[in-house]
């Protein structure tokens, strides 16, 4: 199954923390495709717009 998960607000963190709820859930041999931000989350161009400076990647599990 393929799984692509969007950018949202509500999913950043800035950190790894077991508090934080699962926003999805795969199997072995799924896909995922999804929007991440750079490094920096866009600051280094001057102005903080999650959109604009996000790229897509993808993930398959085994």
């Amino acid at each position: 199954m393929h799984h692509p998960l969007s950018l949202k607000q509500q999913y950043l963190h800035g950190s790894f923390s077991n508090s934080y709820k699962p926003i999805l859930t795969v199997e072995s041999g799924d896909s995922i495709t999804l929007k991440t931000l750079d490094i920096e989350w866009g600051y280094s161009r001057g102005t903080f717009h999650f959109e604009r400076w996000s790229e897509s990647v993808e993930f398959s599990t085994r």
